[in-house]
């Protein structure tokens, strides 16, 4: 594949990908997607328990994780 066959390719995946990430985070968390980084908790069932955008300290999803856990 030459360089503008390659460029192309990864064009399309990156706006595939965009739109699958757009669409993820709406339908689990109801709100759009802002941007990077976002972080979404799920149970170990897999139901969605908590949504933020932004960083956040490692330690507040910890203790978050903890207290649910309980």
């Amino acid at each position: 594949m030459n360089q503008t066959g390659y460029c192309e390719t990864l064009s399309a995946f990156l706006k595939e990908a965009r739109q699958a990430t757009v669409e993820f985070v709406l339908s689990h968390s109801r709100q759009p997607f802002q941007g990077t980084p976002s972080i979404m908790i799920f149970d170990p069932s897999g139901t969605f328990v908590a949504f933020q955008t932004g960083p956040i300290p490692v330690d507040s999803i910890e203790t978050f994780i903890a207290q649910c856990s309980n």
